[in-house]
């Protein structure tokens, strides 16, 4: 019999939760691959607005997200070498498209407020290619997905793509895209 606790608490008195049934929920949310879906959608959505270069952000970010999806993966170890296998080759295209990525973001100063970004055509055609060879990844393990590594391969790929910004806003790399004085 359910009581009206049993509405807004099951089990609060006394009697089993729900006539006995109980359900796993997963209350981790850095494991939860839509949050992880969220972060990243919105941080390529931000790529193609025009921002300010802040070193804080763009290289305190992808180690935090790093962070945390490392923490993530910690949890739930990819199972089997072929796994781990996959892992770090995914790690290693994450990593080379931020470079890539890196080169195509539009970059220029603007004597009064500093450097600024912002993302072109190319910047998202380097999107949709690292997004199909993770897709395509996926696929080649039989679709096993383990939505632990996303939040580290996030910070992978940023981190990189963060890396040669700041390169070329130093001076250090020369301009993949002709760099634009406004």
């Amino acid at each position: 019999m359910e009581s009206g606790l049993d509405r807004f608490h099951p089990g609060a008195d006394g009697g089993p939760a729900g006539g006995g049934e109980t359900r796993a929920v997963d209350t981790n949310l850095l494991a939860n691959g839509l949050l992880w879906a969220a972060v990243a959608v919105f941080v390529i959505a931000r790529q193609f607005m025009v921002r300010a270069i802040r070193p804080a952000a763009m290289l305190g970010l992808p180690v935090v997200v790093g962070f945390l999806g490392a923490q993530s993966l910690l949890a739930s170890p990819p199972a089997g070498p072929t796994a781990v296998l996959l892992l770090a080759v995914n790690l290693g295209l994450g990593a080379a498209m931020g470079l890539v990525r890196g080169v195509t973001v539009r970059v220029w100063q603007d004597p009064a407020h500093g450097w600024f970004m912002q993302g072109t055509l190319l910047t998202l055609v380097a999107w949709l290619v690292s997004i199909g060879l993770r897709l395509g990844l996926g696929l080649a393990d039989h679709g096993s997905f383990s939505t632990g590594e996303i939040g580290l391969l996030l910070g992978v790929t940023f981190g990189a793509q963060s890396l040669v910004v700041w390169a070329r806003v130093a001076g250090v790399l020369p301009a993949g895209v002709p760099v634009r004085f406004r």
